[in-house]
């Protein structure tokens, strides 16, 4: 009787150790809210998308009203732009433009991969634009502070300056800009197959002269055949004498 009732014991232990973690396991399938904390998302923005071709966040296409989260990027189509609103601040993305949007409290910090934005800091704020190649910066009005080419400068209401290398532009309260990067064509819509080769003068190709150029140096080079006999000395010819146009 004892030895059953040992053996009912042990039969309904293992029962329980198996059935609870799957009972667990479809507990937690079942949708039913688990006690895990949500990761923080980070401040965030609304952005305004207007024009008639699309802008994305993250790669994802946005529509007006989309959350912009700091550290995001962006990116809109030919004709399109999206604007981004942060307290008094604002920074409109123009079209063509891929960039980087930040924000911590008022502040906003854009880095623009290429293209052009344009943007207004509010009292007791400022917006800051860092670009990495050749940009046209325009201050429309208030003061900017612009660091390029190793100084830093001043431009006052309407002023405008073109730099070469990248810049880091400072509006500060009540000031706006606009800033476009050069021949940014080149990196924001670059052509799926390569271009063909450039033809030169007289409709031969630069890769044809090349060839052409390789193909001489291959022939002027001349083998040697190193050997243990002595060569043989070739005969020698007496010059004939020739007239000579100064006698």
């Amino acid at each position: 009787m004892l030895k059953e009732h040992l053996t009912r014991t042990l039969a309904l232990a293992v029962a329980l150790s198996v059935a609870t973690p799957f009972a667990s396991a479809t507990f937690a399938a079942s949708g039913t809210p688990q006690d895990t904390a949500a990761a923080p998302a980070g401040p965030s923005a609304a952005v305004t998308v207007t024009g008639s071709g699309q802008a994305h966040i993250d790669g994802v296409a946005a529509t007006t009203g989309a959350t912009i989260f700091s550290g995001s990027r962006i990116t809109t189509d030919k004709g399109t732009t999206a604007a981004i609103a942060v307290g008094g601040s604002r920074v409109m993305i123009g079209e063509s433009t891929d960039a980087v949007f930040s924000m911590n409290g008022s502040a906003i910090r854009l880095d623009i991969v290429c293209g052009s934005a344009t943007g207004s800091a509010a009292a007791g704020s400022t917006v800051d634009v860092y670009t990495k190649d050749d940009t046209n910066v325009h201050a429309q009005a208030g003061g900017l502070q612009v660091a390029a080419e190793g100084r830093t400068m001043s431009l006052g209401n309407d002023e405008q300056q073109s730099f070469n290398g990248g810049t880091h532009i400072t509006a500060n309260e009540n000031a706006s800009f606009e800033a476009a990067t050069v021949l940014c064509s080149c990196k924001c819509a670059a052509p799926t197959a390569f271009p063909t080769t450039a033809v030169a003068a007289g409709g031969i190709s630069a890769a044809l002269i090349a060839a052409l150029l390789a193909g001489a140096a291959a022939a002027i080079a001349i083998p040697i055949i190193v050997t243990g006999e002595e060569p043989e000395t070739p005969p020698v010819t007496p010059p004939q004498q020739s007239q000579s146009a100064f006698v």
